[in-house]
This record gives structure tokens, C-alpha cells and sequence, in this order.
């Protein structure tokens, strides 16, 4: 399989988070679950793991993270 290095990003516009939109601490947190509600990847891995499984996906912009 290959990979690359990607970060997962928060999609809405939050002053909050800027400069960095990154929710890979959110990730390790959270479980990430597919369109359907099931989980498919490690979260605990950080969050390079989990967008790599979500780019995988048929439809990655249907995926979220639940805290």
C-alpha cells in the first residue's frame, strides 16, 4: 500500500485553530468512523494513519471524527 504524509484538517473556518487547521491531537482522541458509523482505522496512531485509511475510501469527504 502506499502512503503518504497527509494531516487531517478541520474543514470549518475556526480562529481558533489558525494558522494550523491540523486535528491530528483530536484524532488520537476520537474514534473516526466511516459514512455507515464504523470505525476503520487506529486513532491511536496518530492522525497520518487515519488519513491515509480515509483516503483509501470510496468517499473520503463523508468521513468524521466523534469526540
Amino acid at each position: 500500500m502506499m502512503t503518504d504524509y497527509p494531516m487531517l484538517h478541520f474543514t470549518e473556518n475556526n480562529a481558533k485553530l489558525w494558522p494550523f487547521p491540523m486535528i491530528d491531537a483530536v484524532t488520537r482522541v476520537s474514534i473516526v468512523v466511516d459514512a455507515a458509523g464504523r470505525r476503520f482505522t487506529d486513532e491511536g496512531c496518530g492522525g497520518i494513519l487515519p488519513a491515509n485509511a480515509m483516503a483509501q475510501l470510496l468517499k473520503p469527504a463523508g468521513e468524521v471524527a466523534k469526540a
